[in-house]
């Protein structure tokens, strides 16, 4: 059986569980292969709407020096963590992570760079090159938890916080460029196609999640593992010559998938590209396999797999 997760606040609702089954007869994979087996996959499925609202900020910084970019980055943190506590969040609610190389601003630094080389071996003209410099960066955090108990009552709850925290502004400072920096800049804007990913100009990042408790956890996978051993036991009355025998195998497994979204929800942003999003802002998908992010306030359903490979008696 899979790691049952980390204890978790209470989910706020449970719309309604479907299980279903899935059996077959078949040699055993164990020492002995000529012995058959029961092989049977149930399933019980628990739908959860979102009860935390989570908004991520990507604070970045640039400097001369890594000290320089360091302290910049850090009265960035400081600026983040007072506007979080005007809006009512405790400090202890507030995480910060992530921190590294601004990846993105290094590279459009590169780039510049060689443009300027390109531009003095072609054009043999003495220009100076983009001065050097280190960008940094790290993400902020902060869960809202959500009360509503339909997803337009969540929606409007959300939306309502999305409001305050524009108001705030935690859009980040544009960085300082030198003169010969500008010029590169722009030439660049009319040559290079770059899509940025919302939440990479250090604006906020929205998402809504979804959990589910250990306890809960627990429960599906009892109820999967019951139904599988109701179909085995099914299949192998079905035969009329054999009986279920004792377990050989067990596994399980948990899969988080959203329904079927209301595209009014979704800022125009997929499920799944909202989990590779959330993955690179901060390095996880989810701060734990209880969780399950989405771009919308729509259903979730946790569906907990149980396979499981009895022994046959004839």
């Amino acid at each position: 059986m899979t790691r049952l997760f980390q204890a978790t606040a209470a989910c706020l609702v449970i719309f309604f569980v479907t299980t279903s089954v899935q059996a077959q007869l078949l040699p055993d994979s164990g020492a002995d292969s000529a012995s058959p087996g029961i092989s049977v996959t149930g399933t019980h499925v628990v739908k959860r709407l979102p009860e935390t609202f989570r908004v991520i900020v990507t604070l970045q910084a640039k400097g001369k020096t890594f000290d320089e970019a360091l302290a910049i980055l850090n009265n960035e943190k400081e600026s983040a963590l007072d506007k979080f506590q005007t809006l009512g969040v405790d400090k202890e609610r507030i995480e910060f992570g992530n921190f590294g190389i601004d990846q993105l601003q290094e590279n459009k630094q590169r780039q510049m760079e060689a443009m300027v080389a390109q531009r003095v071996r072609i054009q043999n003209q003495r220009k100076s090159v983009a001065a050097e410099s280190i960008a940094l960066k790290c993400t902020v955090s902060v869960d809202w938890p959500l009360a509503g108990t339909t997803s337009e009552e969540i929606f409007k709850e959300s939306h309502a916080l999305k409001q305050k925290i524009k108001v705030a502004d935690f859009t980040a400072k544009k960085v300082a460029l030198t003169p010969e920096e500008e010029e590169m800049m722009e030439e660049m804007a009319g040559m290079i196609h770059h899509i940025e990913q919302p939440g990479s100009d250090g604006g906020p990042l929205f998402i809504y999640v979804s959990k589910i408790s250990d306890a809960d956890a627990q429960t599906a996978y009892a109820e999967a593992f019951a139904e599988a051993v109701k179909q085995g036991e099914a299949l192998a009355k079905a035969t009329g010559f054999i009986t279920m025998g004792k377990l050989t195998s067990i596994s399980g497994r948990l899969d988080k998938r959203q329904q079927a979204t209301n595209r009014n929800y979704a800022y125009g942003m997929d499920y799944h590209i909202m989990q590779m999003m959330h993955g690179q802002q901060l390095g996880i998908d989810g701060k734990d396999d209880s969780e399950c992010l989405s771009a919308n306030p729509d259903p979730v359903d946790f569906t907990f797999i149980i396979n499981a490979v009895f022994a046959m008696n004839f």
